[in-house]
């Protein structure tokens, strides 16, 4: 078999998931706020909001207790923490 071959064997599509807190996203959604609003009303880039809300930053702290983002984050949507993740 040459490379040739072995490129023939690969899918002609990709296959991507994408992962989001569904509560997260509805909380922010109910209020009628975009991902840029949210963000810049706690001061944080609209990617690291992204990133809350597709699990890439995780709400606990070593120590096992809850972030600073993660408590501003729920009580900017009138939740606890443990109500959001």
């Amino acid at each position: 078999m040459n490379s040739r071959d072995a490129d023939d064997l690969v899918p002609p599509v990709r296959v991507v998931s994408r992962i989001k807190n569904n509560r997260l996203v509805r909380a922010r959604e109910a209020l009628g706020y975009t991902i840029s609003t949210v963000a810049g009303s706690l001061a944080m880039r609209p990617s690291y909001l992204c990133a809350i809300e597709a699990f890439r930053v995780p709400p606990v702290g070593k120590d096992g207790a809850w972030t600073r983002t993660a408590k501003k984050l729920a009580a900017f949507y009138g939740y606890a923490p443990d109500e959001l993740w």
